[in-house]
């Protein structure tokens, strides 16, 4: 029991190992095995691809809520207007997102640049996640967003080009 003199004296409750024992056991029997389980091997193959993961955060580029002249309008009933960009990479160059959030609070225009960059787009909502074919020029038009959107651009059919922070219709 632990006493202090301000304080009502508490016993604390008796430690449980059990979950301990088991890990240390899994990793002494990791440490005893010559060869790794697969699954183990497959996260190791994949850590160098998670360097890469910054790379997939667009980087906003504008926000029409930041410019001077909307500040000074009265801003009920205007649409929002924001451009994301990746970083240009030795092997890539960069790619453009430009967002359009119409004030009926449910549209979303976007395209995206160069257009040949992405052929589909993700528009993650709090509802469910819906996937666009982008058009020749790169565009997408999408009519059920809600109160907060993402949007991820992909190529092929695992690439994620670009995926954008959560953003407030």
């Amino acid at each position: 029991m632990i006493e202090h003199p301000l304080l009502p004296s508490f016993t604390p409750q008796p430690a449980d190992f059990r979950e301990d024992q088991r890990l240390l056991s899994m990793l002494a029997r990791a440490l005893r095995d010559d060869e790794m389980p697969d699954d183990v091997m497959a996260a190791a193959r994949m850590a160098p691809e998670l360097s890469a993961v910054d790379g997939e955060l667009a980087e906003l580029v504008y926000d029409s809520l930041a410019d001077e002249a909307t500040v000074m309008r009265d801003g009920s009933g205007q649409g929002r207007s924001l451009s994301f960009s990746t970083p240009t990479t030795n092997t890539a160059r960069s790619t453009t997102l430009d967002v359009d959030l119409l004030p009926d609070g449910r549209t979303v225009i976007g395209q995206v640049s160069p257009d040949e960059a992405a052929d589909r787009a993700i528009v993650d909502t709090t509802t469910g996640s819906y996937e666009l074919a982008l058009d020749e020029h790169g565009r997408f038009h999408f009519e059920n967003a809600h109160s907060l959107i993402r949007v991820r651009l992909c190529q092929g059919t695992d690439m994620v080009l670009m995926t954008t922070p959560w953003l407030r219709h």
